[in-house]
């Protein structure tokens, strides 16, 4: 039984796995989405593959007046359940202008729907690496700062829904990273990001359970379609076909999916002038994704899509199917 953080928050389906820059502001209750039409995004140059994405923007100030904003970039939710790796996002940095850039964090905990934040914080857990959990194959245990906690502390985080009966961290988290920024009038403006992503996986027997990926309890949303073409699909027929049965994980396809926010880009004026995007895996594998246009085969295992006056309607679901 292994622990796979589920890149939650990136899918590339024609219509979806981090996100978009995005205008916010904020307010009392942390980052706010924002509108802000003033500034357009006149350029996205975006790139994933399984151990990196990377995403350059050029953004024009098309009013006469200086604009200031907070620009947020939010990280897909993610959870802690069975099947997911885990991989803290600790690796995001940032350029504008081609100069390193600080940023700010925010890390929020939830659960089904509220905001347990400041209760985590009380009893002293880190919320991005559930309580620095550690997963043990060996002994199938998950050591962690909860285990040190007093019992009145745990008690509130049972009562709360925090932790499972038998004390396993059970929220997801929200994590966006934010920057203030100045557009100058008239002045482009080019912002890049790169991180190590979160990715998740699973393994399937059919060609039905492809079309719709299972659910597994601890995943945040419920994977999108894969979209697969009909030579893609008949290549994974033949593979299904050749597998044995009765070998263990042996006779079952592999596949691992990434997924990016893109519809934080509307928080500007839209469309976006030019969209480009770029996958890339590993010569034997198949990338396959949604997307309403043709997609062009640079090389074995790299595709790209470009697109103009580009509106994201949906978020991004990218997989890799693996022989």
């Amino acid at each position: 039984m292994r622990l796979r953080l589920l890149l939650l928050t990136l899918s590339i389906c024609s219509t979806f796995l981090a996100a978009n820059d995005g205008a916010a502001e904020v307010a009392a209750g942390g980052l706010q989405p924002k509108i802000e039409r003033r500034v357009i995004m006149a350029n996205e140059k975006l790139f994933i593959s399984e151990k990196e994405v990377r995403v350059e923007y050029e953004f024009i100030n098309k009013s006469p007046r200086e604009v200031v904003t907070e620009i947020a970039f939010p990280i897909p939710e993610y959870g802690l359940g069975q099947e997911l790796i885990y991989h803290p996002f600790n690796q995001f940095s940032v350029q504008v202008d081609g100069k390193p850039r600080s940023f700010r964090t925010q890390t929020q905990a939830w659960v089904k729907g509220r905001n347990l934040t400041r209760l985590l914080e009380a009893a002293g857990l880190d919320i991005a690496t559930f309580a620095s959990i550690q997963y043990t194959p060996e002994s199938v245990q998950f050591p962690s700062q909860i285990r040190g906690l007093p019992g009145p502390a745990l008690a509130k985080l049972r009562a709360a829904g925090a932790v499972s009966p038998v004390d396993v961290p059970a929220w997801t988290v929200r994590k966006t990273y934010y920057w203030t920024q100045r557009f100058p009038p008239w002045k482009t403006v080019r912002i890049a990001h790169a991180y190590a992503p979160v990715w998740g996986e699973f393994y399937f027997s059919t060609l039905a359970e492809l079309d719709a990926p299972p659910r597994d309890s601890g995943w945040v949303v419920k994977l999108e379609p894969a979209c697969t073409d009909q030579v893609t699909r008949d290549w994974v027929a033949q593979r299904l076909e050749a597998r044995k049965p009765g070998e263990g994980m042996k006779d079952r396809f592999h596949i691992a999916w990434v997924r990016y926010i893109l519809t934080t880009a509307n928080s500007w004026k839209t469309p976006i002038g030019q969209f480009e995007l770029e996958i890339s895996a590993d010569p034997k594998e198949r990338p396959c994704f949604c997307w309403d246009g043709p997609i062009e085969t640079l090389a074995p295992g790299r595709v790209r899509v470009t697109a103009k006056d580009f509106v994201p309607k949906g978020e991004l679901t990218v997989y890799f199917l693996k022989p």
